[in-house]
């Protein structure tokens, strides 16, 4: 039952204390999945690199994607051949990296014969890309592999939920899909300490200037953070180091406004989210190809993409202009109903109104303007010349999910080669000239779903405490929310992570006070998953 645990990973620092004195080629601040791939690409060329993070790992927008690795096919329309051709590299890097977390769906897209949403146009659509991705199953395991699109008529299909225009084509692709995105984060992060990184949480940092130039990194217990994670004191430790990257999504402006560098012109956000409700949905067939999900456009115009895991179905995503900071982003009963409301009045035989939203998975994503909430065509990287900052401070705020891997890329071959000098590595490792080159992954433990461990409390019992604490000491999981939330899917079903914290509190905190704070803070993270009564 248990998944493949292997010995202690020393990189996940527990204690600030061990980290003092300490020299780095780079360091990244923020662990979503733009600062992991950030520190795989330094760790795997060879580079000291040291990821801090302020709160858990990947608990901001990362952990909340609708968990679709899209090939790019809508960037065809404007020809945005380069976003294509990252999205393509980076779906191909995930299904061939990660093949525990990920597998080939198939989706189905109804043409209305509207402007390109035309048999013909999306029949040519899908002749190019499977041109210009047609390395898109190069060294990917043959179940990862994607067959190329086609457009398929409706008597090809069987049992698929029909709109209320009943379209007469389909658009019928494939794209890559994951299974649990914060687990796929927890082992990327473990990727890059067997590579010799060092990686802390629940730490603030703030740089060190010296003559207009960074010079080293100063961490401190986060004050807004789990005070009862480690009982450690607030003291404050210093690292060296000539680089520091910032990647901490939403939270950018307010950390640079906190460590005196505010942006002069500001990148604006968007609130962002996704719907989790109970129970699953049929998408039919098409000939022997299941059906995973569907793309629907509603009446007036809203989009939405539906998928369906066996448990839960997801619909998203809603982008909102709302408000501009990341600490408090809720959706409301009245956006969510909208957003259901509108499939339904497309695809009535789906009946989502009568479901109960398990959560909403909610972030802030980077957004065109105020006044557009839509993402900007480019992901955002910052040198210090751009918003005054120190030599040596270099900022990054990524789009997507999917394009993280080839963004981290493209962002460290930008940074300075007088700056980022590699020091004598341990592992000897750097593999530069050889960019499709994977090092060898340390054992993985999978996904860790609360419901299997739940089901098998009772008949085994030690075994799940000896995992989770393996948990704990070797992935810094310091809390019961680092637990639950961070290193397995209680973010999808809030109700089993309660459940399942509740059980640990005896075994995993020093008494009834501390556990009362722990399962206090972990009702705080879930409550941000809760509707908000409009």
């Amino acid at each position: 039952m248990s998944p493949v645990v292997s010995p202690a990973d020393p990189g996940f620092v527990r204690n600030l204390s061990d980290l003092g004195g300490r020299s780095f080629d780079c360091v990244v601040v923020g662990g979503g999945i733009h600062g992991a791939s950030l520190l795989f690409e330094l760790s795997r060329r060879g580079y000291r690199s040291l990821l801090v993070e302020r709160r858990d790992f990947g608990r901001g927008a990362s952990a909340r994607s609708l968990r679709i690795l899209h090939g790019g096919l809508r960037y065809l329309q404007s020809f945005d051949l380069s976003r294509f051709g990252e999205s393509v590299e980076a779906r191909r890097w995930f299904l061939r990296s990660f093949p525990e977390f990920t597998s080939p769906r198939s989706f189905l897209l109804p043409l209305d014969g509207k402007g390109v949403r035309h048999p013909i146009p999306f029949s040519v659509a899908f002749a190019i890309d499977a041109w210009l991705s047609r390395g898109r199953n190069d060294g990917v395991l043959p179940a990862h592999r994607l067959p190329r699109g086609r457009v398929v008529l409706a008597n090809a299909l069987e049992d698929v939920p029909r709109s209320v225009g009943s379209e007469r084509a389909f658009a019928f692709w494939s794209d890559g899909w994951i299974a649990d995105p914060q687990r796929l984060l927890i082992e990327y992060l473990r990727w890059s300490v067997s590579l010799g990184a060092t990686i802390v949480n629940h730490a603030d940092a703030t740089p060190i200037v010296r003559d207009g130039a960074v010079v080293g990194l100063g961490l401190s217990r986060a004050t807004n953070s789990d005070s009862t994670r480690l009982g450690e004191s607030s003291g404050r430790v210093e690292v060296e180091t000539p680089l520091v990257v910032l990647s901490a999504g939403a939270w950018t402006e307010t950390t640079l406004d906190r460590w005196g560098w505010p942006l002069a012109n500001s990148i604006p956000t968007a609130k962002v989210f996704n719907l989790v409700l109970e129970g699953s949905t049929d998408f039919g067939r098409v000939g022997s190809d299941g059906v995973s999900g569907m793309g629907v456009r509603a009446r007036d115009g809203r989009n939405a993409f539906l998928w369906s895991d066996g448990r839960f179905t997801h619909v998203g995503t809603v982008h909102r202009i709302e408000g501009s900071g990341p600490e408090d982003v809720r959706v409301t009963t009245e956006e969510a109903e909208a957003l259901i409301r509108s499939v339904d009045e497309h695809v009535p035989s789906l009946e989502l109104s009568g479901r109960r939203v398990v959560s909403a998975q909610v972030g802030r994503l980077p957004s065109r303007s105020v006044d557009d909430p839509e993402m900007p065509h480019r992901d955002h990287v910052l040198s210090p010349a751009a918003f005054g900052g120190p030599e040596g401070l270099f900022v990054t705020m990524g789009l997507k999910y999917t394009t993280a891997p080839v963004v981290a890329s493209r962002v460290v071959s930008l940074l300075p080669p007088s700056l980022l000098q590699p020091s004598p590595h341990p592992l000897g490792a750097n593999q530069v000239d050889e960019p499709d080159a994977l090092p060898p992954r340390p054992p993985c433990r999978g996904t860790i779903r609360i419901h299997d461990l739940l089901r098998s409390w009772e008949s085994d019992e030690e075994s799940i405490l000896r995992l989770l604490r393996t948990l704990r000491e070797e992935e810094a999981a310091g809390t019961l929310a680092d637990l639950v939330l961070g290193r397995m899917d209680g973010s999808e079903d809030p109700e089993a992570a309660r459940e399942l914290a509740s059980r640990l509190t005896s075994t995993f905190c020093a008494d009834e006070k501390a556990g009362a704070a722990q399962l206090e803070e972990l009702e705080r993270a879930l409550e941000a998953q809760a509707l908000r009564v409009s």
